[in-house]
C-alpha cells in the first residue's frame, strides 16, 4: 500500500511515539503560483489521494487544457455558424458567401450539422459524398460542397478544434467534362451589337463590345468607373457583387488579382462616345450605371437584363451561346490569333491562370498554329461594315421592347 501511494505522488512518513507505536503521515508536495514549494500532510491515504486528485484536476482544467480536452465535441453546425461570422464574412467575396450558404443549407446541414466534429472522419466523409451522389446532386455541386467543408475544417485545424482535415483526405468526384469554349467571331459580335442598337439599348451595345474585345467578366464590366478608362488600358480592380463593390485582391489564384487590360482603338472610341452621350460624367462615376436608378446593378437586375435584352438578341442573330460571360472567349481567341502576346500574357489580360487558358483554348491554339497573325482592329472594322450592310430595311426592324 505504501509503494502504491508513492507511485501516486503521495509520500509516506513514519513517526515513532514514546509509547513505541508508529504513526504514518501521508503528505503531498504542492507548488504555488509564485514557485514556492510546500507540503500538505494527511492522516489517511484516502485523504491524501483525494487532495492529489483535486490538484491534478485543477491543473488539468486550465482554460487551454480544458479547450484541448473539449476539442471536437462541438457540433459542425455550431462551429460553422461561428466560422461564418469570424472567417467567412470578413474574408470571402459576397458571391462566394451566397454560394456557400446555399450549399450548406441544401446539402451539408441536413446531413452533418448535428454531428460532433471529432466524429467526422474520412470514412464519414466518403459516406457523405455517396449520399449526395445517390440523392441526385450533380457532381459539380458535390465538389463545391466538399471544397467548402474542406475550407471549414482547415480553419478548425488552425483553431485546434480538430487534429486533421478529413475532407482534404477524401477524393472529390470528377465534375465531368467541361464545356468547350466556343468563341464568337467579330462578325457575330457586331451583328449582336447591331441588333441591340436596333432595339434601342445603346448601353447594352457598348457593354457587349467591351466584354467581347477586352475579356472583362460581366460583373467586372458593371463595376467599371471612368477613372479606370485610360489612354491605352483599362484598370480592372473591382467587381459588382449584387449592388456592392468588391475589390479584387492579390490571392493565389490570379483571376482574383487587379490587372490592366489593353484597350484597342475601336473600344476606346466607343467609350469616349458613350461618355459624351451619358452627359460627360466625372471620373468617379460608373461607366454602365443602371438605366433606372443610376447605381450599381443588383443581381436580379442583371439576370433580368440577360433574359429580356441579351438572350432575345442572341437568338435573333443565331449565336451559339446565350451567356454574356462567353463573350470573353472572343477576346481570348483574338489575342491568340494576333500572336502578339505569350500565353502567360494572355492569361494576365483575361485574369486567369496560364493553365486555365491552355486547358480552355487548346482547340483555338491548334487552329491558329502555323497561320499568320491577325490584325484585331481590322477584323473588327470589317465585321462592323458587314454587320451594317446586313441591317434590314427601316420598316422591317425588330420592334422588340428593350
Amino acid at each position: 500500500m505504501t509503494e502504491a501511494a508513492v507511485r501516486e505522488g503521495v509520500e509516506v512518513r513514519r513517526f515513532a511515539r514514546k509509547d513505541g507505536t508508529v504513526t504514518e503521515v501521508f503528505s503531498v508536495r504542492v507548488k504555488d503560483v509564485d514557485g514556492t514549494r510546500r507540503r500538505r500532510s494527511f492522516d489517511s491515504l484516502e485523504d491524501a489521494l483525494d487532495y492529489r486528485a483535486r490538484l491534478r484536476s485543477s491543473r488539468r482544467w486550465r482554460p487551454e487544457e480544458l479547450r484541448q480536452e473539449q476539442a471536437g465535441t462541438q457540433t459542425l453546425g455550431a462551429f460553422f455558424e461561428q466560422w461564418w461570422v469570424e472567417r467567412a464574412m470578413p474574408e470571402l467575396a459576397r458571391a462566394t458567401l451566397a454560394v456557400y450558404r446555399c450549399l450548406w443549407e441544401a446539402h451539408a446541414a441536413p446531413r452533418l450539422a448535428r454531428l460532433p466534429m471529432r466524429e467526422i472522419d474520412a470514412r464519414r466523409v466518403v459516406a457523405f459524398r455517396g449520399e449526395l451522389l445517390a440523392a441526385g446532386v450533380g457532381p459539380t455541386s458535390v465538389v463545391k460542397t466538399m471544397a467548402m467543408l474542406q475550407r471549414v475544417f482547415r480553419d478548425a485545424v488552425e483553431y485546434g478544434d480538430v487534429a486533421f482535415n478529413p475532407f482534404k483526405a477524401v477524393r472529390k468526384p470528377s465534375p465531368g467534362p467541361s464545356r468547350v469554349a466556343r468563341p464568337l467571331t467579330p462578325l457575330q459580335v457586331e451583328r449582336l451589337v447591331a441588333d441591340l442598337e436596333r432595339g434601342g439599348s445603346r448601353l447594352s451595345a457598348v457593354l457587349v463590345r467591351l466584354m467581347a474585345y477586352t475579356g472583362l467578366r460581366p460583373q467586372e464590366a458593371l463595376a467599371l468607373h471612368w477613372y479606370a478608362v485610360r489612354k491605352a488600358t483599362l484598370l480592372v480592380e473591382l467587381a459588382n457583387a449584387d449592388g456592392q463593390l468588391d475589390r479584387l485582391k492579390n490571392r493565389k489564384r490570379s483571376r482574383k488579382r487587379s490587372r490592366t487590360v489593353d484597350l484597342i482603338a475601336p473600344i476606346r472610341r466607343d467609350l469616349l462616345t458613350w461618355r459624351q452621350e451619358s452627359g460627360a460624367p466625372d471620373d468617379g462615376a460608373l461607366v454602365f450605371p443602371h438605366e433606372v436608378h443610376g447605381r450599381l446593378w443588383f443581381a436580379d437586375e442583371y439576370r433580368n437584363w440577360r433574359r429580356r435584352v441579351y438572350v432575345p438578341s442572341a437568338e435573333a442573330v443565331g449565336l451559339p451561346s446565350r451567356r454574356p460571360y462567353d463573350l470573353r472567349h472572343t477576346c481570348a481567341s483574338l489575342l491568340i490569333a494576333e500572336k502578339r502576346l505569350s500565353i502567360a500574357e494572355i492569361a494576365e489580360q483575361l485574369g486567369d491562370k496560364t493553365s486555365t487558358v491552355l486547358d480552355t483554348y487548346t482547340h483555338v491554339l491548334n487552329e491558329w498554329r502555323g497561320a499568320g497573325p491577325v490584325d484585331i482592329e481590322a477584323e473588327i472594322r470589317d465585321a462592323g461594315d458587314r454587320a451594317a450592310s446586313d441591317l434590314p430595311a427601316e420598316g422591317n426592324r425588330d420592334a422588340r421592347p428593350r
